[in-house]
């Protein structure tokens, strides 16, 4: 397995290159659209990435969809964060609302007390598969997993040891917004940079996929993701109908 059999699973992708206003999914316009004030960029892993400033209470969200909501089916998260403070509960994204109510919060990730969690819900209780979080002022390579087959979910910091846990209920979708920033309730904000947010649904990275996206510490942008794919060049789905790759520009007209 490689990272080229993954990007026809791709879902979504915010390469968050924006200055600022909405961060564009160049997969499935999905966008993020920003909550209360503008979320400004800095340095991110490739070009800008949002810049969250916990003080100013604003993040960013877009409405449910099915390419957003995995249920108990495969799943990858993956993104770049750099926090600057850790102060205080620090919500990277999620789905739902208030990441302590589990009838309300479908999962997140967040960093509290030292831990970097991977939380799902299955609309009554938590499961948390958790990994020391990064250091303030480290671009850090962040990935979670759903494995409905061998009923566990992971995280890692820069393909890492994995943290797991056993989790057999599925993701549970109770119709609410993806969050950037923030939980649901509109708390626990993010203070740092967040870049190249990618989902994948209904495909779960192998431990040796997520060392290849780390690629040495010099990470592997989306377009590259079909280099060395078992079955050749793969695209995403709504490139195999015709579109544009967004920032790689490697497609118009649906021919290369």
């Amino acid at each position: 397995m490689a990272l080229g059999d993954a990007v026809p699973f791709v879902t979504a992708h915010w390469s968050m290159d924006e200055v600022s206003g909405t961060r564009v999914d160049d997969v499935n316009a999905h966008d993020l659209l920003e909550i209360d004030g503008a979320t400004n960029s800095g340095t991110g892993k490739f070009g800008n990435g949002a810049d969250f400033e916990a003080d100013n209470a604003r993040y960013m969200r877009v409405a449910d969809h099915a390419d957003l909501s995995p249920g108990d089916e495969a799943f990858t998260a993956c993104l770049y964060i750099n926090f600057e403070d850790q102060s205080a509960t620090r919500t990277v994204f999620s789905k739902g609302a208030d990441v302590s109510n589990a009838g309300t919060c479908d999962w997140a990730i967040f960093a509290s007390g030292g831990t970097l969690n991977w939380r799902v819900s299955n609309g009554s209780g938590f499961t948390d598969a958790s990994v020391s979080a990064p250091s303030n002022g480290s671009m850090a390579l962040v990935i979670v997993t759903h494995d409905p087959t061998a009923n566990q979910t992971s995280i890692s910091v820069n393909a890492g040891t994995r943290g797991t846990a056993s989790y057999s209920a599925g993701l549970v979708d109770t119709g609410a917004f993806l969050n950037v920033g923030a939980d649901g309730s509109g708390s626990r904000f993010m203070d740092g940079i967040i870049d190249e947010l990618i989902i994948v649904k209904g495909y779960c990275f192998s431990e040796a996929e997520e060392d290849e996206l780390w690629n040495g510490g010099d990470g592997k942008p989306l377009e590259d993701w079909d280099v060395g794919g078992s079955g050749g060049v793969q695209l995403p789905r709504h490139l195999l109908a015709g579109g544009n790759l967004g920032r790689a520009g490697l497609m118009t007209g649906g021919a290369l």
